[in-house]
């Protein structure tokens, strides 16, 4: 699967408003492109965002809902086609790094209690031997 970018997003975003006003033959709400891209609204508000103050989309709003069309679509060509990571991923790798160092503590706890246990062992069964030779 191909991964995605800011600018592939925004190809799909446009793709969608024009396959809706396509088969529908008036301009989309955001929630109508998000269950065209199959994506959770959201994100579509997110991006719907993103692209109106990138001059892409505008809206256009009425007394009961707000619709999206399409501004200027040679914009996008002007968008990075990296691909970076959210803040979401990057939290999460630090998570999962500090989670490692934690989990690798631990072991080195357990590791230590274990020898600790197996030493105490070893000097009361020499305890015990030497108890029991003296009886004997």
């Amino acid at each position: 699967m191909k991964e995605k970018n800011f600018y592939t997003e925004a190809h799909a975003f446009v793709g969608a408003i024009r396959i809706f006003e396509y088969k529908k033959d008036e301009s989309p709400k955001i929630d109508d492109v998000c269950d065209l891209l199959e994506i959770s609204v959201e994100k579509g508000h997110l991006l719907s965002n993103k692209l109106k103050e990138l001059g892409i989309i505008k809206f256009v709003e009425s007394a009961f809902e707000t619709r999206v069309c399409i501004n200027d679509t040679s914009k996008i060509e002007e968008l990075s086609k990296e691909i970076k990571e959210d803040k979401f991923s990057e939290e999460l790798k630090k998570f999962k790094e500090k989670k490692k160092g934690l989990e690798q503590k631990v072991a080195e706890i357990q590791a230590k209690q274990k020898a600790r246990k197996k030493d105490l062992f070893t000097v009361l069964d020499d305890k015990f031997k030497k108890q029991i030779d003296k009886n004997a």
